[in-house]
Order: structure tokens, then sequence, then C-alpha cells
């Protein structure tokens, strides 16, 4: 963990809190975790672009160059996103103390010399982000409504012309937007929206914080994986969920949960144990 890091964990603990458990997330995971979602997503639009070509008749010449650019968009999208969300991940911080569990960001720097750098005490809050069930259905409700149109369009035209590939390539649309669903529990619905974020500057840096204290605490959700690895998913029934994704020594986590939150723990079964069920 870089110093900075855990300096900033250690600004942001109040008086009286105690810190029991911090670690980085495994930014490697994280390119993992992303890739299948992408790869089933951009199979399924390849897909169905191949079966509008084969519908546009004498019209393909007009057509290919829109498909094609927007084939490389995405696949710029998921190239900067397979990028930045591990970079993300290593300016990241989980940690759990005697109150609360938060995960902690550095969003940006002012400055990237750290010469005149020394303690980082002390914050001025920046902006608070409330994320209400409210916004949350008016930030989502957009892009919900262009896919079930979307949906529909599809569904009328194979209805009168069915094509293969246009109905394959909706299906692993389809199939990647739910892996990605799953893999983030991130479903359409209000109590799985992301905790309220509240943003500080300290010093020349500018931090995120987002967090659950254990009173409100619903329910855990926990994926594990190789390597004392796993995402672990805080719920609450007002507040959204706190995602720890690619935790690492969850072990040590886990047991503080489990002695701070004495509640129903939902675990996800391992690869290996759901081939052994098998």
């Amino acid at each position: 963990m870089i110093p900075e890091l855990k300096q900033l964990v250690e600004n942001e603990l109040t008086s009286g809190e105690k810190l029991l458990w911090c670690a980085q997330p495994d930014a490697d995971k994280f390119i993992s975790s992303i890739v299948p979602a992408s790869v089933v997503w951009l199979s399924g639009l390849f897909l169905f672009c191949v079966g509008v070509m084969g519908q546009a008749g004498d019209r393909q010449a007009a057509v290919l160059p829109g498909l094609i650019g927007l084939l490389v968009l995405v696949a710029l999208i998921g190239v900067l996103e397979i990028i930045f969300v591990p970079l993300r991940a290593r300016q990241t911080v989980y940690a759990l103390t005697d109150k609360r569990a938060f995960i902690l960001t550095i969003r940006s720097r002012f400055t990237h010399d750290e010469s005149g750098r020394t303690q980082l005490y002390g914050k001025n809050l920046v902006s608070e982000q409330k994320n209400t069930p409210g916004q949350f259905y008016l930030s989502n409700l957009p892009a919900q409504l262009i896919f079930a149109f979307l949906a529909v369009d599809v569904v009328i035209s194979a209805a009168r012309r069915f094509d293969v590939f246009v109905a394959l390539g909706f299906v692993f649309v389809v199939a990647g937007w739910m892996l990605h669903w799953y893999q983030d529990l991130r479903l359409p619905l209000a109590r799985f929206r992301d905790t309220p974020k509240v943003t500080y500057s300290v010093g020349d840096l500018l931090v995120s914080i987002e967090d659950m204290p254990y009173d409100d605490i619903s329910s855990l959700s926990i994926r594990k994986t190789k390597n004392d690895r796993a995402d672990i998913f805080v719920r609450s029934k007002n507040r959204g969920v706190l995602r720890l994704k690619c935790a690492t020594d969850v072990a040590k986590a886990l047991a503080i949960l489990d002695q701070n939150h004495p509640k129903k723990t939902t675990p996800s079964k391992t690869a290996d144990e759901e081939k052994g069920a098998s």
C-alpha cells in the first residue's frame, strides 16, 4: 500500500474510532473480472452488426461505415475500461473500523510534485452525492428506456424477418449486460445503488469516501475466489450497496464483519465448489 493511502485512512478516522483492517483491492483481478462481460457484449454486438448487414441488401455500402464506427467505438471504450479501472483500484483502499466499513479513493491530484508534501491532515468538503432512490431512477431511466425501445424494435424486426445473427447478437448483448449486473450486484433497483459518496480535498489530493455504518447493514453477500480474495457486497436497506470488489486479506475482514454484524451472511459458491456440486 502506498504510504499516502494509509495516511489518508488514518485522517478519515473520527475521534475514538479504531482501525481494525485495511487493504487495497487486487488490481490485476479487476482486469479478469471485466473481460468476460466485455467479450460477451462485444461478441453480441458483432453478430448483431453482421445480421444488420445481411438485411441491408443494396444499402450495405451505406450501412457498413456506421457499423464499423460503432464496433470501433465500443471496443475503444472496453480497452479504456481495462486500462483505467485497475489504475483506479491502485488508488483505492478498503477499511473496517469498530464503527463502519468504508472505501477511500484518490480521485485526482492537483500536482504531481511530492517534494512539498508533508502531512495529509484535515479535509475540506468539495461535494456530497446523496444518491437517493429518486436520483438513482432519474439517472438510470434514460438508459433503461433506450434499451427497452431497442429490445422491442429487435423483437418486431425478428417477427417480420427473422435473422439468426440478429437474434444471437441480441441474446449475447443481453447476456453480457446481465453478467455485468451479476458481477457487480448492480440490478436496476434502487436498493442496489451505490452508497452516498462524499468528496474532500486533502492537501493536494481529491479524495472520495463511501461508508456504511454497521448499524445500517442489512446483509452481506460474499463471492470468494482463490488466494484469500473475495468480492464483498455490504448491503443496506436505505443506503444502497458498498462494493468491496476484489478485496484481499478477506479472512480477517470477514471475521471483523461477522463480529460487528452478527446477522445473516449470504456466501456465494466458489468455482471449485460449483464443479464439485455438479
